[in-house]
């Protein structure tokens, strides 16, 4: 075996052991919320897609068709933020900046981390409370 995938090898049932009661679900959100959202003890990763406002500009144009599931208008994101305020579950979510999110997620525990994404065309924009972010009602979820 190559040296370079000993480093791999090592890792592999690591993380597969972190892996095991781990659910990667491809289903609207919503669904998923409610059927995860009742317990205390799951995590919710929620990485919906952004905003067309946070987005980026690809050849002059605005992006908006990144996303198998889009969320264009604002109630759809509202309809989430319910959702997900909602839950008992513990509640990380993704995205950037924007005014619905501050009004949406006001009082979540906010972890900023500055991006680049391919994405996004603005150097040094900060992703937060919705970013590649953790927002969350608790502050536990977010380390």
């Amino acid at each position: 075996m190559p040296g370079y995938l000993e480093g791999y090898a090592g890792r592999l049932a690591p993380a597969a052991a972190r892996l095991a009661a781990v659910s990667l679900e491809c289903r609207p959100a919503l669904d998923i919320i409610r059927e995860y959202g009742r317990h205390a003890r799951i995590l919710i990763y929620a990485d919906p897609p952004y905003l067309g406002s946070v987005r980026g500009l690809t050849k002059g144009r605005q992006r908006g068709n990144e996303y198998a599931c889009e969320m264009r208008r604002d109630a759809e994101h509202e309809a989430l933020a319910h959702k997900l305020h909602a839950a008992a579950a513990a509640v990380v979510l993704s995205g950037y900046h924007s005014p619905l999110y501050e009004r949406l997620y006001d009082g979540w525990h906010c972890h900023e981390i500055p991006t680049q994404p391919a994405t996004v065309a603005r150097p040094g924009h900060v992703s937060r409370c919705c970013g590649p972010t953790g927002c969350s009602r608790r502050a536990d979820a977010v380390r």
